[in-house]
């Protein structure tokens, strides 16, 4: 089995941890190298800022490898992809670890599937980037990409056995391309994650869109300020709270679900997504992975995300969200969530969605069930 690593370096913290083991990646390029593999690096200087500093390291190290590459953009990205395909008898020989987090599993995984189609090599997370939620939800817990890289090695050569977890992909289609990954969604989401990334908490402006953090600690603090400011809100009757007030901002949209009459209506937001776990351990969308198609979580603009407090515990076992207080469902046109093959989202004007973390503007939707991919994951040593 041949290795080869790509990496989508879109991310300032993992741009650094490359420059700062320049001599173990040389090293790790050898071994690849070693094994019929090699290591693909997709690298945007504008979109990154560079000075020219980290174009010319990697540059230097592409010219003192024969087994690296840098490409430059996605459509270079494809092309190195496509003369990878032409080089190997079979998908069952070569294996594609994604370096990075699900910014880089979803770029990379669309052009995997726009090159091979439906049957596509192995493929693996090496981890390395802000968010690893698809890299967690094969049940990968690696957390040094380098350490990943040496123990995939050992698999590739035959060392160790090969264990396998098939990933459902999500097909996203948004009127001008298609594109593949695990998690989809509008309003609700795009605002947890935009504070997330945001240094105010609260952004004002786009450039979050551009920034990116995290950590188990970091996490766990903005779990704990939605739950103080959830608080806050319920105790002032909605006087105070900001960090709640931007959370629960609806968007209108007309929202149809396996092809039942679309609504138009103000929504707190919509998820669709192909595995459980959304982060952080909350495993909101529990309908995904039985088979059958993904789970969507349609929010009405009355739905109040405070309610998601008393509920954690449900949500973290991957329970139904019940009304506060109660043991009752909430109504489907408030909070609806189910099993579905198709959902289409249409916006009256451009509207930010995001896919596993990476933003994008448009005015229309389509979600269905994508193709599923073969994922090494039992190289950890569980």
């Amino acid at each position: 089995m041949r290795p080869y690593v790509v990496g989508s370096l879109h991310s300032n913290g993992l741009v650094k941890e490359l420059l700062g083991n320049l001599m173990r990646v040389e090293s790790l390029a050898q071994q690849v190298g070693e094994l019929g593999g090699g290591i693909i690096l997709h690298y945007d200087p504008v979109k990154m800022r560079d000075n020219g500093e980290c174009s010319q390291v990697l540059r230097m190290l592409e010219d003192e490898n024969p087994n690296l590459s840098v490409v430059g953009s996605t459509d270079q990205l494809n092309g190195a992809l496509t003369v990878l395909r032409d080089d190997v008898s079979s998908v069952d020989d070569l294996v594609i670890a994604l370096l990075g987090g699900d910014g880089v599993s979803t770029l990379t995984n669309t052009e995997i599937v726009n090159v091979w189609g439906d049957e596509t090599p192995y493929v693996t997370f090496l981890g390395g980037g802000t968010m690893t939620t698809t890299k967690k939800n094969c049940g990968i817990k690696g957390r040094d990409p380098f350490a990943n890289l040496d123990a995939l090695c050992e698999v590739a050569s035959g060392a160790k056995p090969v264990s396998t977890f098939n990933l459902d992909l999500l097909c996203v289609d948004d009127g001008d391309k298609l594109r593949y990954g695990g998690l989809v969604g509008f309003g609700f989401p795009v605002n947890l994650l935009a504070s997330y990334y945001s240094k105010a908490g609260i952004p004002t402006s786009d450039e979050w869109m551009k920034s990116g953090k995290s950590s188990p600690l970091y996490g766990a603090l903005f779990v704990l300020r939605g739950v103080g400011s959830s608080i806050l809100y319920a105790a002032t009757f909605g006087r105070a709270g900001k960090f709640l007030k931007f959370l629960r901002s609806s968007t209108r949209a007309s929202v149809s679900v396996d092809g039942e009459p679309a609504v138009e209506k103000d929504y707190l937001g919509v998820l669709c997504g192909a595995f459980s776990d959304v982060g952080l351990g909350f495993h909101a969308l529990y309908h995904a992975g039985q088979g059958g198609g993904f789970h969507v979580c349609v929010a009405g603009a009355d739905f109040n995300p405070a309610s998601l407090v008393p509920n954690i515990p449900r949500i973290r076992a991957g329970k139904e969200i019940m009304q506060p207080f109660s043991d009752a469902s909430f109504p489907p046109d408030v909070l609806d969530n189910r099993l579905t093959q198709d959902t289409r989202i249409v916006f009256p004007k451009p509207t930010v969605w995001q896919l596993d973390g990476e933003f994008n503007k448009s005015r229309e939707l389509h979600v269905t069930q994508g193709p599923t991919v073969r994922v090494i994951n039992g190289h950890y040593g569980y």
